[in-house]
């Protein structure tokens, strides 16, 4: 087949893609990229990414990955146990969580649930539900907490948690203890927003302190998608900084596996029944 002379113009040889790669990884290239390089800024193309394995920095490359080919299998059954059981839990639990929904009506001015914008897998944004357990105008309360008080300050900065925190109801207060305030959340796992088991699912505004913790592995945590329970919460949960919960989530994502994922379901049920670290 004999190609166009101006189809041969616009092909880039390989050599200058390999020498762009490389000045991209190593920060020697300018990383705009245009409109869609703004918006999702804190995320390198794809190619990037796939070229991560060749990196220059020793510590990435001894995390263990797994790739598409050895882990197609796995995603397949980790995502069709999500389907099954937030489907059950969402249809057996549905008079409790409408008893729920009343008693934080009548007990507190303002909406039954509460929505945040969390980061989801590949840095993708999405609407993350939770019942209301704070005072409707909790963001307020928040920030003239941490100008007056130099102690609450101090301890939102080591944990971003508040472990006496008067923002939270009366109501609210049982609804975190229990974890009870988590369940809307399977309605993200039925979506594959969530997994049931993952890393915790973090604000946009947590992402700059997550790169300086984890550096360039930043990239393998956005590459895998959140979860309701994780390592970290059946290690400490509140009771860890939030450092410690991200170094433990880079350590679930370099040891992931099916079974390793039912053993953390199971040390989070007792932690349900009997909770531990939980404000």
């Amino acid at each position: 087949m004999i190609r166009s002379e101006k189809s041969i113009q616009n092909r880039v040889p390989i050599h200058k893609q390999i020498v762009h790669d490389w000045l991209y990884r190593n920060g020697l290239k300018n990383r705009g990229f245009g409109k869609e390089a703004s918006q999702n800024s804190y995320l390198e193309p794809a190619s990037i990414v796939q070229a991560q394995g060749a990196s220059e920095d020793k510590n990435f490359e001894k995390e263990p990955t797994l790739s598409k080919t050895d882990s197609s299998g796995y995603f397949g059954i980790k995502r069709g146990f999500d389907i099954l059981v937030s489907s059950c839990v969402l249809l057996c639990g549905l008079p409790l969580f409408t008893l729920i929904a009343a008693i934080i009506k009548c007990s507190s001015p303002g909406p039954i649930f509460y929505c945040s914008m969390r980061l989801g897998r590949d840095g993708k944004l999405f609407k993350f539900w939770k019942f209301r357990s704070m005072y409707k105008d909790a963001s307020q309360k928040l920030d003239q907490l941490l100008r007056s008080n130099h102690e609450l300050r101090k301890e939102w900065n080591v944990y971003f948690k508040l472990k006496n925190d008067p923002r939270i109801t009366c109501f609210g207060k049982f609804l975190r203890k229990t974890s009870l305030d988590e369940f809307p959340q399977f309605w993200n796992v039925l979506k594959g927003d969530l997994s049931i088991v993952g890393p915790r699912p973090y604000l946009p505004n947590e992402l700059e302190t997550i790169k300086k913790i984890a550096g360039v592995q930043v990239q393998k945590m956005l590459a895998v998608r959140p979860g309701l329970t994780g390592i970290w919460q059946t290690s400490g949960r509140n009771c860890l900084t939030f450092e410690q919960r991200v170094k433990l989530d880079l350590k679930y994502i370099g040891s992931r596996s099916f079974l390793f994922d039912l053993r953390l379901i199971a040390k989070t049920i007792p932690l349900l029944l009997f909770p531990k670290g939980a404000f």
